[in-house]
């Protein structure tokens, strides 16, 4: 087992079970990692945690696949990620990621895709997720001292048609502790024919729903 030293706010990515191997050391910092690029692409068996960070691992780097943000040392990944993990993004625990999904009112039928990502800092991968996908996916990341807006973009497309199109800001939440929807930026922006509800419980997770179809 590797005595490397662990610290408070990194993460290290070892290449064997139970903290064994080759190792991969990154900071909050290093932003979003490839790990195709850094040489260990599908490599990672497990993953140790500083007490002041977390780590989301992604299976992919084009917003498809298995997701996790891990708290936690993990002594074995397994075949949690398919293949294995392709990026992954050390985050500070005072930071706020957020989480998306899409939905469709009853009224709609068959299966349309969330296309989203973040322009400007905190950007995470981008999100490319169905409605009929039960997981929700972080799309960015708000640290305590960020004063302006996220910004990210909401496209729900089915066989290359675009039934909505616009964007969405988010901005810190006094009330919650957490994120809020900025409708004050959002309001001429946000697709008309969609909504957006924070999930009850569950600090920065938001369902995006596509409530009706172009006439």
């Amino acid at each position: 087992m590797s005595k490397a030293q662990i610290h408070n706010t990194t993460c290290t990515l070892f290449e064997a079970p139970v903290y064994d191997g080759i190792e991969h050391t990154y900071s909050p910092e290093d932003g979003v990692i490839g790990a195709t690029e850094e040489g260990f692409n599908d490599k990672t068996q497990s993953i140790r945690v500083g007490k002041d960070v977390s780590i989301i691992c992604w299976q992919h780097g084009e917003g498809l696949g298995i997701t996790q943000q891990f708290y936690e040392d993990e002594p074995e990944i397994g075949n949690s990620f398919g293949e294995g993990i392709s990026c992954f993004c050390v985050i500070p625990n005072d930071n706020d990621v957020i989480y998306i999904k899409l939905e469709t009112s009853k009224s709609i039928e068959g299966v349309y895709t969330l296309h989203s990502n973040v322009s400007g800092s905190g950007a995470l991968i981008p999100v490319v997720s169905s409605s009929d996908d039960p997981d929700f996916y972080p799309i960015g990341k708000m640290s305590p001292t960020q004063i302006e807006d996220m910004f990210i973009s909401v496209q729900v497309e089915k066989g290359g048609i675009y039934p909505a199109n616009g964007a969405l800001y988010f901005k810190h939440s006094a009330q919650s502790g957490g994120v809020e929807v900025d409708w004050n930026a959002s309001d001429n922006l946000y697709p008309k024919n969609m909504s957006v509800k924070a999930v009850p419980d569950a600090k920065n997770y938001f369902v995006l729903t596509l409530e009706s179809l172009p006439i």
